[in-house]
């Protein structure tokens, strides 16, 4: 990997600007979830990840760059975590607008998207439940042949700029 960093979080920049959610949301039964009172993030979403913990044991596996292994005491331990819709817009949320360290900075957003059938109330409960208090949140329907196909929505300060 010359010339490429890998890592993890300690690569993103110290304050972000807006962030974009697009987590897996489809399936062929996920126009029916929620019925009359529409997809729910926090019950229909489940993003699973691994997180690696390490530990003090010996791993020949890594690559230096050049094609030659080193022996390194980066040992890890994987161990699966399951987020759901709503705890992902809460990091979202931390991320974009407690990391902003520019007091008028009023670009700042969450842009999240959803199924056609998003319940708005849920959204709006959601952002609440995420201290997401500044600002406005609005939800957009994607269109495509005269069809709403998929709704995005909005949150944060920025988001009257940038639906103009």
């Amino acid at each position: 990997y010359a010339g490429y960093e890998l890592g993890g979080i300690e690569l993103l920049p110290d304050n972000l600007h807006g962030i974009f959610l697009s987590p897996p949301w489809g399936g062929m039964d996920y126009g029916n979830e929620g019925g009359k009172a529409g997809f729910d993030p926090v019950s229909s979403i489940t993003v699973e990840s691994t997180c690696i913990s390490i530990e003090g044991k010996t791993n020949k596996d890594y690559d230096d760059g050049a094609g030659r292994h080193k022996e390194e005491n980066a040992g890890t331990i994987p161990t699966a975590v399951k987020t759901n819709g709503g705890e992902l817009l809460s990091i979202a949320a931390k991320a974009v607008f407690e990391t902003s360290k520019e007091e008028d900075d009023d670009g700042s957003a969450i842009a999240y998207f959803l199924p056609r059938n998003t319940s708005g109330i849920s959204m709006g409960q959601i952002a609440v439940a995420s201290g997401i208090k500044e600002g406005c949140f609005e939800m957009e329907q994607n269109v495509v042949n005269g069809k709403v196909k998929t709704v995005t929505a909005y949150f944060g300060r920025g988001v009257e700029r940038l639906l103009k």
